[in-house]
């Protein structure tokens, strides 16, 4: 795992936003990681500075984690863009 690249999937203004989310991808077993989920939480006001909250996933996940994020409606196909 240490090798391996972790993906933006979804970025969010504030972290709660992402908590059930978490329970989704816990419940399948998949690693993930919330960016400057801290930064965020102590101070919500540096959100828009810093650019929100990621969820980050590993590579190899990618394309479960999509499927898992629209058949739940957090992402529309419309919102897809290219990963970073």
């Amino acid at each position: 795992m240490e090798n391996e690249k972790l993906i933006t999937v979804l970025t969010v203004a504030h972290t709660h936003e992402i908590a059930v989310i978490r329970s989704i991808l816990d419940a399948e077993g998949i690693f993930y990681f919330v960016k400057d989920e801290f930064t965020v939480q102590i101070n919500p006001i540096y959100s828009n500075m810093i650019g929100g909250a990621r969820l980050q996933v590993l590579e190899k996940d990618l394309s479960q984690v999509v499927e898992l994020l629209k058949e739940g409606g957090y992402i529309k196909e419309e919102d897809l863009q290219p990963f970073d």
